[in-house]
């Protein structure tokens, strides 16, 4: 816990200077976009407990830890462009750790509609994620896959944001999978908003007959500690055929 307190504390200092637009849900997507021609760049820190992969029949865990460097730009009104690094340390309670580079992905967001308030929305996106990261050592998925989405927002009584993400994971050598998304975030004020979330996840493997879904919740606080700096605490369970346990993610965006 001091760990999580400490990368928290660290990021704000360090990026505290300078309205930010931090996309604030994690798996769904909203139509917060940095200002055009206004880079914007954030650090995603996630700690999972989950179960190691090689070990199917035995209690073994292992904790993963990940840094997601993002940054997005905006050149024209209606799109935005992305670009995600990983560093990630995975470590298992017997056998090697291993440190390096996970999947690089690259995407591009367009807002196809939205109202002149902002609400509803419709934004279809794609990403391309690369594989950079080593799939023996568990930082990576071991193969090149495109996604396209579809987000879907809108908002009730100007403080409660619903959001709808249905994506679609391609890939050359497993089966493909869906993967859906619904949100709801709480304005409570202009500085604090709560956010909770469920994510349906097919799970890809080389089994076509394989149906099997992994189900996510999370909530969430997001505080906007200057007009360019927000700061994001997530916590998220886990059910059915996850392979995490718990996931405890940190989110700080600053734009410029």
């Amino acid at each position: 816990m001091r760990k999580f307190i400490l990368v928290f504390v660290v990021v704000a200092v360090t990026a505290s200077m300078g309205l930010a637009e931090m996309d604030r849900s994690l798996y769904t997507k909203e139509n917060a976009f940095p200002e055009v021609m206004s880079p914007e760049v954030s650090v995603l820190f996630e700690y999972r407990e989950i179960k190691d992969r090689d070990e199917q029949f035995r209690d073994t865990d292992a904790n993963l830890t990940t840094y997601n460097f993002e940054g997005r730009f905006r050149p024209i009104e209606e799109v935005a462009l992305r670009a995600t690094v990983p560093f990630s340390h995975y470590d298992p309670s017997s056998g090697d750790s291993h440190r390096g580079m996970g999947d690089i992905s690259f995407g591009a967001d367009l807002i196809a509609f939205q109202n002149i308030f902002d609400y509803p929305y419709v934004i279809p996106y794609v990403d391309y994620t690369f594989e950079t990261g080593d799939e023996d050592k568990h930082l990576g998925v071991g193969e090149d896959f495109a996604t396209i989405g579809l987000a879907l927002g809108t908002t009730t009584f100007d403080k409660f944001l619903w959001s709808l993400d249905v994506s679609y994971n391609i890939y050359d050598n497993i089966e493909n999978a869906f993967v859906v998304g619904v949100g709801l975030i709480w304005e409570i004020s202009d500085e604090f908003s709560t956010i909770a979330e469920t994510k349906l996840e097919e799970q890809s493997n080389d089994n076509p007959d394989n149906d099997d879904y992994a189900i996510y919740f999370t909530g969430g606080m997001i505080y906007d500690a200057t007009d360019s700096l927000t700061l994001g605490l997530y916590g998220t369970g886990t059910a059915q055929n996850a392979e995490e346990d718990v996931i405890v993610s940190i989110k700080a965006s600053y734009e410029f």
